[in-house]
């Protein structure tokens, strides 16, 4: 199986870098300004990629009937809640 670069991923301008700090992506820049804020949306998606994959890994543990595997749904809840707030460029 392929593993990602470590995370956290962190956005600095267009660049994404892993945990040390080197290049995971760039996002293409047009360098028309209408596209930016699109740009930087897409780059803070990118970033929290890592983040959201482990929440959805995170919300896998939990069967069907209540009971959890590997954490709580309340810790799953909280991964997912901050790796959206990273996609979406906001924090919570």
């Amino acid at each position: 199986m392929l593993k990602h670069a470590p995370a956290p991923w962190e956005r600095f301008n267009l660049t994404i870098a892993d945990a040390y700090s080197f290049e995971v992506a760039t996002v293409a820049d047009d360098r028309d300004k209408s596209f930016e804020s699109t740009a930087i949306a897409d780059a803070n998606l990118i970033a929290a990629a890592p983040e959201l994959l482990a929440a959805c890994e995170q919300f896998m543990l939990a069967d069907n009937y209540g009971q959890y595997g590997g954490g709580s749904m309340r810790h799953a809840y909280k991964m997912a809640e901050a790796a959206i707030a990273k996609a979406k460029g906001v924090t919570c």
